[in-house]
């Protein structure tokens, strides 16, 4: 069984994760977004999907990311930070 918080952490990991494929796929241009951002969206979308936080994605820790360091609010506020980033480029 899974609580609430287990269920939408989910959620918005396959969200995340989605994201950062269309991205590294280039099927989504979203402003100044690289494909290793979108590689970073898809190790965090993959780390929100899990039930233990691990450190074991190399995307994440080429940039400083520890995910047994955040809580999963912590890392769907990094994920937004990156999509941010994407939106401010576009002047959105």
């Amino acid at each position: 069984m899974f609580t609430d918080e287990q269920k939408l952490s989910c959620a918005v990991g396959e969200l995340v994760h989605n994201l950062g494929n269309l991205i590294v796929d280039k099927d989504l241009l979203f402003g100044g977004l690289t494909v290793a951002d979108g590689k970073i969206l898809q190790a965090l979308g993959h780390t929100l999907r899990t039930k233990e936080q691990s450190d074991k994605h190399q995307e994440l820790k080429s940039v400083g990311i520890k995910p047994s360091l955040h809580s999963r609010a912590e890392i769907v506020e990094i994920a937004e930070a990156i999509l941010l980033k994407g939106s401010e480029s576009t002047g959105t």
